[in-house]
């Protein structure tokens, strides 16, 4: 693995084909952990990835998309058109250094706009492939109760982080109360409602509930789940590199 402590002529010995980029968020979490939050975990998790597979690591991206985190003071934000355009700068950097597969490993759910900027770029069948792996989606969690959720600042989140930078997490914990209403909130209303609007302590989950046991076993099935299936969608692209497959739409390069 080479990262930002290495330099430049051991990346230039460095052979792999991957590199990870990843991408956090600059936000409120609560009362009881920092704003870097989202920005720690991305790149804790890019690094156990870049490690398990000799993979060269780029600097985090900490100030993602926060539209939802409007209100809360130390947030800050880019704006999707940045963001987007971040994804394809570092693409076409990335693939002029003859990187052939660069793993986007996302710690923020709101940053919505890596979906358009990464597909766009796969659909152009150029030589370079990138993999949008957001890490939540690769946590292990126990099932909400009906009009739950643990979406921020919640059980996961903070034990995650209890596990990896315990002394960042502060005592006074706030759990939000569910949403008994005939028709409780979902995650998709915030972009209708901000953070906020939600709950005033920006807390979606039940922070109280987190335990340090619990986020070590997260990490390590997270980290164990992303590089299967890092190395499988690899497998398949090296199979069949064409975002359109074998037949349908136009079979010239970069249509």
């Amino acid at each position: 693995m080479v990262d930002g402590n290495s330099t430049t002529f051991e990346w230039r010995e460095h052979t792999g084909e991957i590199c990870v980029f990843p991408v956090g968020a600059f936000e409120q979490h609560g009362r009881h952990m920092p704003l870097a939050t989202d920005a720690l975990l991305a790149g804790d998790i890019a690094r156990a990835l870049a490690e398990e597979l000799d993979a060269a690591l780029l600097p985090v991206q900490s100030i993602g998309t926060s539209l939802e985190q409007t209100g809360f003071k130390g947030s800050f934000t880019l704006r999707p058109e940045t963001l987007m355009q971040i994804i394809r700068d570092i693409a076409d950097e990335a693939e002029a250094q003859g990187f052939r597969y660069m793993l986007v490993v996302n710690g923020h759910g709101g940053n919505h706009c890596l979906v358009p900027a990464v597909r766009d770029i796969n659909r152009r069948n150029r030589s370079i492939k990138l993999l949008l792996l957001y890490t939540a989606e690769f946590r292990p969690v126990d099932p909400q109760p009906a009009g739950e959720m643990d979406i921020h600042d919640g059980d996961s989140e903070t034990s995650v982080m209890l596990a990896r930078f315990p002394d960042l997490v502060r005592s006074e914990r706030v759990d939000r109360e569910p949403d008994r209403s005939a028709q409780p909130m979902r995650q998709s209303d915030l972009t209708t409602f901000g953070m906020g609007y939600l709950n005033p302590e920006g807390v979606i989950g039940r922070a109280t509930q987190a335990t340090r046991e619990k986020g070590e076993a997260m990490f390590r099935e997270t980290v164990s789940a992303m590089v299967a299936h890092v190395r499988d969608r690899v497998r398949r692209l090296k199979e069949l590199p064409r975002y359109s497959g074998r037949v349908g739409g136009n079979e010239q390069a970069g249509a």
